[in-house]
């Protein structure tokens, strides 16, 4: 630990916050947010590629196994789908369910929130 300077003043480096990283919950969160937003507000084209669509105009660069671990956890959470066919690799597209959130609830986040009060009035 470095020690104050004379007159119990603090150094510049002592005066620094923390850096605090995000965990992989509140990146998916965050993505969540931007990746069904973008979907839900471009629904006249139907599908949207994640990277070139939605990411990259938001200058949002994951590296590949990133990448690929939240494409997983997206699809998987039944909100959007991958497009099949050719030339739809890393296209997706709302689901119905994820239509019905983002409609009553306007955001994942906002749904999140809503679940979490919800068990914890529940659990009071």
């Amino acid at each position: 630990m470095k020690k104050q300077q004379q007159g119990g003043q603090q150094t510049p480096a002592q005066k620094q916050p923390l850096l605090v990283l995000p965990d992989h919950r509140d990146i998916d969160r965050r993505l969540f947010d931007i990746v069904l937003a973008s979907l839900y507000e471009n629904a006249d084209k139907d599908t949207l590629h994640i990277e070139n669509d939605i990411l990259k105009p938001l200058n949002i660069n994951l590296p590949p196994n990133e990448a690929d671990r939240v494409w997983e956890v997206m699809v998987s959470s039944g909100l959007v789908s991958p497009v099949v066919g050719f030339g739809n690799a890393g296209k997706l597209e709302l689901t119905r369910a994820g239509y019905q959130l983002l409609s009553q609830y306007g955001t994942y986040s906002q749904y999140l929130q809503w679940v979490n009060e919800h068990n914890s009035n529940k659990n009071a």
